[in-house]
């Protein structure tokens, strides 16, 4: 059963709207445009904390980093004194990954919408460029329609690592994620082409699961002798059905298990090293 990954994105109370770079003060704390201090889902401010001693990694270096790190098993939490929103993942994330001696960037990202905005990380690797990593976890939906929330302890969610995906936006242009190990290339044009197969791949698996309920309906309850042409109707008709789910088995393949609906049109982001 393919499993689809709801990215709805919770975020923190104020963001910098600003495009562009920023370095972190001292103290580590992070501010609006407006001078306000940024804060997590909890109302307590973010602070990166950053080591003298990190640099920039390679790309594989990187991804094995975010394998090992344990960020994206943290339960997503919406509201209340243990609020954990993408703000905070993000923070989680970059003080990780200084810790180790990865140099690592905390991002703001704001919507044209004037929604709430989101946050992820980057990485500004010494083979590949800028890597934006988005280990935000949220609300797990199978394609049966039944929901799950995370629970740290159900090894279950431990066991998928979904959460480590890489984040593709421009201005102007939606924000949507792709799981790590099934990224192929960085560039926003292969986002673009992988939500394209996703929803081709949603219409085929749609159009197969009606035909096998036509082709079941067809069949439930009667008899056919071999060589009538009703027999060879039905015959005809499984060979199309055996296609079909060649076809969606193929298309599963490459596109991986999981799907994360893209968010908002990014207006803006900042980037705070």
């Amino acid at each position: 059963m393919k499993k689809l990954l709801l990215a709805i994105l919770i975020s923190f109370s104020l963001l910098a709207t600003s495009c562009g770079y920023l370095f972190v003060p001292g103290e580590g704390y992070i501010y609006s445009d407006s001078g306000a201090v940024i804060v997590g889902g909890d109302d307590q401010p973010i602070r990166l904390i950053n080591s003298e001693e990190a640099d920039n990694p390679s790309f594989d270096e990187l991804v094995a980093f975010i394998y090992a790190d344990d960020t994206n098993m943290m339960p997503y939490i919406k509201g209340g004194p243990e609020a954990f929103v993408c703000s905070d993942f993000a923070e989680r994330l970059h003080n990780n990954a200084e810790a180790v001696g990865i140099k690592a960037g905390w991002v703001s990202i704001d919507y044209a919408d004037d929604s709430i905005g989101h946050a992820v990380n980057v990485f500004e690797t010494t083979d590949m460029g800028l890597v934006f990593i988005d280990c935000t976890g949220e609300l797990l939906k199978t394609w049966d329609g039944e929901d799950y929330f995370y629970d740290s302890d159900i090894d279950h969610f431990n066991d998928l690592n979904k959460w480590d995906t890489v984040a593709y936006f421009l201005i102007g242009e939606i924000y949507g994620r792709i799981a790590i190990d099934e990224t192929e290339s960085l560039e926003y044009g292969y986002f673009e082409d992988y939500i394209e197969n996703w929803e081709s791949y949603r219409t085929l698996l749609a159009d197969y699961n009606d035909e096998v309920k036509r082709y079941n309906n067809a069949a439930d309850g009667k008899t056919f002798i071999i060589g009538s042409e009703e027999y060879e109707y039905m015959k005809a008709w499984q060979a199309e059905l055996i296609q079909m789910k060649q076809a969606r088995d193929e298309m599963e393949r490459q596109l991986g298990d999981y799907y994360y609906l893209p968010s908002g049109i990014v207006s803006d982001y900042t980037i705070y090293w």
